[in-house]
């Protein structure tokens, strides 16, 4: 595979909040790669499979407006592989291991007011270690997973307010943490009460966690946030959610399932954890019908009009003292909606 990507920026107006008039950049970015991938049958049941891919990426990025922070990425090669087994013990019985190790490649904040050493962010490297198994019965069907992922030079979003006195000065951002993990599990099930009623579950358990390391710069920009410490949490990452639907068949043709489903609480700034989402839990249906060549679906989704948070972004915003306060974008509320479709 090979890519060439140009991007030529030239802007005029109202940029970055008000406080630059002209932006005027760069990109050529240069992709080849190769991958591969061979799988082994051990015997009848079970397998074995490796797959590889080397990728050689330079980047050129030139800043027209302020020529000190162009830069050239020289082209090195970056190595990724995976090696999995799986097997099928029995008929009705699947699990499955992996080892996984890549990257994310490094880049740019095109800001020109952010701070020198936040103007580039460097490569992540990651590993992964998945396990997982599928069983049914003619009742019961379950599908779950337990997952390690550990990064080196973490590239996540942070947020921060450039100019305290001004509220569009407000500047969204990625930066490098030195490490970070998430560790957890998903699942899923049905199991069928009878011909007519089912329940239909989901699980998801996640911990995450954040590196800081202990730069004079990062300690210095975020002292108030952290309090010295250099470890934190993944933004927006609740440690659980789920969902619990009871599944109502009136026929072959008609169907309704009253969901419940809800998430754990979370931190909106990976650098500031001071503030937090509280849980929410929301309630939701669905009704499918079919006649004819038709099909009928109706839903309504947070039925009770529940009001919960989805983002939140932390900065100063209200004279004369630009405070930073907690802003708070909420997710959608009563929502009803239908589709018809037919069938040829």
């Amino acid at each position: 595979f090979s890519s060439s990507y140009q991007e030529d920026t030239n802007a005029v107006g109202s940029l970055y909040g008000g406080s630059a008039t002209t932006l005027s950049s760069g990109f050529d970015i240069d992709t080849f790669s190769i991958y591969g991938e061979a799988s082994y049958d051990l015997n009848d049941n079970s397998s074995f499979s490796l797959a590889l891919r080397s990728e050689d990426r330079s980047v050129q990025y030139a800043d027209i407006n302020d020529p000190i922070h162009s830069f050239k990425d020289e082209p090195n090669p970056n190595i990724s592989y995976k090696v999995s087994f799986e097997q099928h013990p029995i008929s009705n019985l699947h699990w499955f291991a992996y080892y996984a190790a890549g990257y994310h490649p490094g880049g740019i904040n095109q800001n020109p007011y952010l701070d020198s050493d936040e103007r580039t962010y460097r490569k992540e490297s990651y590993t992964d270690v998945t396990a997982g198994i599928k069983w049914f019965t003619n009742n019961v069907k379950f599908s779950g997973s337990v997952f390690y992922l550990a990064h080196d030079n973490h590239i996540f979003e942070t947020s921060e307010q450039l100019d305290p006195n001004n509220p569009n000065a407000f500047a969204f951002f990625k930066v490098n943490a030195d490490s970070g993990a998430e560790y957890g599990l998903e699942s899923s099930g049905e199991l069928k009460i009878n011909d007519k009623i089912s329940l239909i579950t989901s699980l998801g358990l996640l911990s995450t966690e954040i590196e800081f390391g202990h730069s004079e710069d990062h300690e210095e920009d975020h002292e108030d946030n952290h309090e010295g410490h250099g470890h934190g949490e993944k933004a927006h990452a609740p440690n659980w959610n789920y969902s619990i639907g009871l599944n109502y068949s009136f026929d072959s043709e008609k169907k309704l399932m009253i969901e419940i489903s809800g998430k754990d609480g979370f931190i909106y700034d990976s650098s500031n954890d001071d503030y937090e989402s509280n849980p929410y839990h929301l309630l939701n249906a669905y009704y499918s019908q079919s006649f004819n060549k038709f099909d009928l679906r109706v839903y309504a989704k947070n039925v009770l009009d529940r009001s919960y948070p989805v983002r939140g972004f932390i900065f100063g915003l209200e004279p004369p003292m630009y405070a930073t306060k907690l802003y708070k974008s909420y997710g959608p509320p009563t929502e009803f909606g239908a589709s018809l479709t037919y069938s040829f």
